[in-house]
């Protein structure tokens, strides 16, 4: 519990840093059962999290309900997309101010099409993080397990990522976090789409 509460504040310290605040829209990919987008629609953000599977978005459901319970009005919402899809079943709700995410692009079959869905996904001027990414060795590390478990793993390696995002038009990338280094700290990193 405690690395997941120190993840959100570093996400949210990010959003920050790159001047990402409420009531700004954001766009989760890979949200999962939703807990982080339902904190950051807490804290007054516009949000949608997309997830590859129906079932996660119905814990999302149960989440809304749950807050509307409680007298909350959260703008909040989920919808169930591969990311690499995830613009065409977002663009009615979009553009984005920023759009992020956290400890999921890994799982990915094509991780580098999330990117290019991504960019569509943002206003000019918005902002893509990545949060939590696992650097090359969890490919290593993960190998036997994603197998037995028929799931994708990879790590990323710092000139593949920056040169992708260059190449979906990012610009003025910068470091959230520790910088990649060793093969083995997982990253943090915001890249921008121009101002048009």
């Amino acid at each position: 519990l405690d690395l997941y509460f120190t993840s959100f504040l570093q996400l949210v310290n990010g959003l920050r840093r790159v001047n990402v605040n409420p009531p700004a829209k954001l766009l989760e990919l890979g949200c999962g059962s939703g807990w982080t987008s339902d904190f950051l629609a807490h804290l007054g953000y516009d949000v949608v999290g997309t997830t590859i599977s129906p079932y996660e978005v119905e814990d999302g459901r149960l989440r809304l309900e749950s807050m509307r319970a409680k007298h909350l009005t959260p703008t909040l919402q989920f919808i169930a997309t591969p990311m690499e899809n995830v613009y065409e079943a977002t663009r009615e709700l979009g553009p984005f101010d920023a759009v992020f995410v956290h400890e999921a692009l890994h799982h990915a079959y094509e991780w580098q099409a999330a990117c290019r869905s991504t960019f569509k996904c943002l206003k000019p001027g918005g902002w893509f993080l990545l949060c939590n990414e696992p650097n090359l060795l969890h490919t290593f590390i993960s190998y036997r397990i994603a197998r037995m478990a028929s799931t994708h793993e990879i790590g990323f390696k710092k000139r593949e990522v920056v040169r992708v995002l260059r190449e979906c038009g990012f610009e003025n990338m910068i470091p959230l976090k520790a910088r990649f280094g060793f093969y083995y700290r997982p990253f943090w990193l915001a890249a921008q789409r121009p101002l048009e």
